[in-house]
């Protein structure tokens, strides 16, 4: 009886995890490689007037940034490898569950600082008036964040 009770618990536990990491990207500022504003916003960006400069920068934190992103994305897909394994035991280790599940939420909660840090530079290194520009044409899209723009079906961003 005990056994069978501890296997209910494990899979609740597993059909919450899930359950949570479907809905994990809404919580994501956009797109899984950087800022929305960047990977679904190209005509916003083309209306900014870049300098040269500024251009090249953005493409050099996007490199940085995928490249970022590919490593946690792998290390995520290990530890949800091993969360499956685990609760797929005849006897799971409840701990190990909870140490697994633990490394899953810190492992997200830092892509998404790593996104919203893309979010920081790409403000970091427009002018004034293209940031304006950029809430404007934001507006008109639809774009989301904490100024109350409209939502969009990936979570929005950030600005």
């Amino acid at each position: 009886m005990r056994k069978n009770a501890r296997t209910v618990m494990v899979m609740l536990l597993v059909m919450g995890l899930v359950f949570s990491a479907g809905n994990a990207s809404a919580f994501g500022p956009g797109g899984q490689d950087g800022p929305e504003v960047i990977k679904a916003g190209p005509q916003i960006m083309a209306n900014l007037d870049l300098t040269a400069d500024q251009v090249k920068k953005l493409k050099e934190e996007r490199i940085k940034s995928q490249k970022q992103m590919i490593k946690l994305r792998a290390e995520l897909q290990t530890l949800w490898v091993d969360l499956r394994s685990e609760t797929g035991e005849d006897e799971p280790n409840l701990s190990r569950v909870d140490i697994l599940a633990g490394q899953i939420g810190e492992l997200k909660g830092k892509m998404i600082a790593a996104r919203t840090k893309s979010v920081i530079y790409l403000l970091s290194i427009l002018t004034p008036e293209q940031k304006r520009k950029m809430d404007v044409m934001q507006l008109q899209v639809g774009g989301s964040g904490p100024r109350g723009h409209k939502g969009s079906c990936k979570g929005g961003n950030l600005r």
